[in-house]
């Protein structure tokens, strides 16, 4: 069953936040949903986490069934063994603690060998934490590392000194992941990365912390949740196991059909051939951890081949365990695959072209004669709730949305008027999502052709 394609990549943690009701209510009809328990034990708020993480469990088939601890109980709940968690009996315990939760940090210039005993304790603590849950619960533990303060009182002394907070917190992950080492029930949910992908000022927000006590922003609860239920997801054996790939514009820059095997953009020669390079290096990645990678292109198989002949060519063609190359539709292609792989067609992930698509944001709720018509009044910014379009831009988009069609406007009003998915969108006009998805893009493409038109 497809996913809405708010939740497919690229994901915009904007668009899950605002449709968050609309995904949970049309994910909760998927089919066969494996029930889990999951207790969330936070040393902050967490009932945005709840929410988003329960979206992404519910989009990888898993319906999960939660308890939250009271806030800030997290330790508490586990060493003096809450009757209400002992009697939920969890199948796993996410620790959402974050570096607000370490209970002492070093003192400024503290001689090194009592920072040391500080880490052993901090780890000592923890370590008693994570046994009562095995032992009390027999539990799988998802714990956090730690992320980073985004502020630095003693500036790179921080990183640089044994005393510092980030020098004190990185020697608190590496135990962290020496305790993952040697103890297969337990997990590591690397918030460390995603606040650093995210960037600090994006990760933590002080107005949600002073006002709400959230740790994490909800933009970037959004990369911590999807994380979370990757883990979750792979604990029951239903992460993707075979990579499908195309080929053109995808494992290299151009058409080996029509630009042949010199004129493929690939290697250090150009810009954009080393980027190809690069992703061809990180799906190589992937194979070495055991991925399985296929290749799926609508090609004739000789130059499809032959495109893994270029001198600059990360991927062999040894490195595929499926190869089909041909005029055939994909879906035809993908099923073979799957059957030659001996896996399910859910276990396999396809990566196409990415085409770029604009997006409107708006609410009006009224339908005019024969139709909705969109209000470009109506327009509205993620960011900020008070913005609206000046005059000129929505005369401008009032014109733009007359050059689309009837059924086009239409489609636009529903997707992004009043924020209905795709799959809504099929139902309510009875057409296939696929249909809705093509559709969509070529009136977004339309109207963006209109408005970026330059008047000379």
């Amino acid at each position: 069953m497809q996913l809405p394609q708010e939740l497919q990549f690229p994901i915009a943690a904007e668009t899950v936040l605002r449709k968050r009701t609309a995904l949970r209510r049309e994910l909760l009809n998927r089919p066969n949903l494996l029930p889990v328990r999951i207790a969330i034990l936070g040393g902050s708020t967490t009932q945005e986490i709840r929410g988003i993480l329960e979206i992404f469990l519910l989009a990888r088939g898993i319906q999960p069934s939660f308890y939250e601890s009271a806030y800030g109980a997290w330790h508490e709940e586990v060493m003096y063994e809450s009757p209400e968690l002992w009697s939920f009996k969890p199948d796993i315990v996410f620790v959402h603690t974050t570096w607000h939760n370490v209970s002492r940090f070093p003192d400024l210039l503290q001689p090194e060998a009592e920072v040391d005993e500080l880490a052993r304790a901090e780890m000592a603590r923890f370590e008693a934490f994570w046994k009562k849950i095995h032992d009390g619960l027999g539990a799988l533990v998802i714990q956090n590392n730690f992320d980073l303060p985004r502020l630095r009182p003693l500036g790179n002394l921080e990183a640089a000194g044994a005393y510092g907070r980030v020098n004190f917190l990185l020697r608190l992950n590496a135990g962290f992941a020496k305790h993952a080492a040697t103890h297969s029930r337990f997990l590591i949910d690397d918030i460390l990365y995603l606040s650093a992908q995210a960037g600090l000022a994006q990760w933590f927000d002080y107005s949600y912390w002073y006002n709400y006590h959230m740790a994490v922003s909800p933009v970037a609860t959004v990369s911590l949740a999807q994380n979370v239920a990757a883990i979750v997801q792979a604990v029951y054996g239903k992460s993707r196991k075979c990579l499908v790939l195309d080929l053109d514009n995808t494992l290299w820059g151009g058409v080996i059909g029509d630009d042949g095997l010199q004129g493929l953009l690939l290697g250090r020669d150009h810009p954009v051939g080393e980027a190809f390079a690069a992703f061809q290096r990180y799906v190589k990645g992937l194979r070495a951890r055991g991925v399985l990678l296929a290749v799926c292109s609508k090609n004739d198989l000789e130059n499809a081949r032959e495109g893994f002949s270029h001198p600059d060519t990360v991927l062999k063609l040894d490195d595929f365990s499926a190869f089909k190359a041909s005029w055939n539709p994909k879906p035809d292609n993908i099923r073979e695959i799957a059957a030659e792989l001996n896996i399910s067609e859910a276990g396999i992930l396809e990566v196409l072209n990415v085409y770029a698509r604009i997006d409107l944001q708006g609410l009006p709720d009224d339908y005019a004669d024969g139709g909705p018509v969109a209000d470009p009044g109506e327009v509205r910014s993620l960011h900020l709730s008070s913005f609206s379009l000046p005059i000129e831009d929505r005369i401008a988009l009032y014109d733009a949305l007359d050059v689309l069609t009837a059924f086009q406007r239409k489609l636009i009003y529903l997707l992004f008027f009043r924020e209905f998915t795709q799959h809504e969108v099929a139902a309510a006009l009875g057409l296939t999502q696929k249909k809705v998805s093509r559709e969509s893009i070529k009136a977004l493409a339309r109207l963006k052709q209109v408005m970026t038109r330059r008047v000379f």
